[in-house]
């Protein structure tokens, strides 16, 4: 057997991080469908568009978030069982903060401002890489391996596409089962700046 040269075990390294990164997108997405099993392409479009975009159309400044956030939580509607965090991109770097759990917890609604913040100066939007979290969903649902339509995704990734990928709500169905209430930012920052969530972090 020929000893592998340089450019040869470059490119098996390349094909090993590509196959880990594959399998990596898939586990997410198939965990993201399992936890909301009401999840629709639009509603997997909201997730990786937070997970690369965050939600600094939110953020017109930090009295209004303050506003938004405060107001938020005084009326929240009931909702299922969720965890703290839930991962909103195949790498875990971008999470959504549920705030029922939150709220629940005792934690302070400042630090929880102070990361969306921080974390919007800190993650700024990247294109591409939704386009890549984009285009391996659609993969896998052509593969028949995420239980959703994949007619429906291409339909819609036409409709987005043409309009340069713009912020959308949650589809009616998805909010009227899950309520959803959170808030979107860079987990390391999060638990950096509010360690007492890190404190099983994933329980409900």
């Amino acid at each position: 057997m020929k000893p592998l040269t340089g450019t040869m075990i470059l490119l098996l390294m390349l094909t090993l991080a590509c196959e880990r990164s594959g399998a990596t997108r898939e586990r997410f997405f198939l965990a993201a469908v399992r936890n909301r099993p009401g999840l629709e392409i639009q509603d997997l479009y909201k997730l990786l568009y937070q997970g690369r975009f965050g939600i600094g159309h939110l953020i017109p400044s930090r009295e209004a978030a303050r506003r938004y956030l405060l107001d938020e939580i005084a009326t929240l509607p009931q909702g299922e069982d969720e965890p703290l965090l839930e991962p909103c991109s195949p790498d875990g770097g971008m999470v959504r903060v549920n705030l029922r759990p939150f709220v629940r917890r005792g934690l302070d609604p400042e630090k929880l401002l102070d990361a969306m913040l921080e974390s919007l100066r800190a993650a700024p939007p990247d294109t591409a890489a939704f386009e890549r979290d984009w285009e391996a969903a659609g993969a896998l649902l052509r593969a028949g391996r995420l239980p959703l339509n994949a007619a429906a995704y291409a339909a819609f990734t036409r409709e987005v596409s043409q309009t340069r990928y713009p912020a959308l709500h949650h589809s009616a169905s998805y909010s009227a089962r899950y309520h959803p209430a959170y808030r979107v930012v860079v987990r390391d920052i999060f638990l950096h700046l509010c360690p007492e969530a890190g404190q099983n972090s994933t329980n409900r």
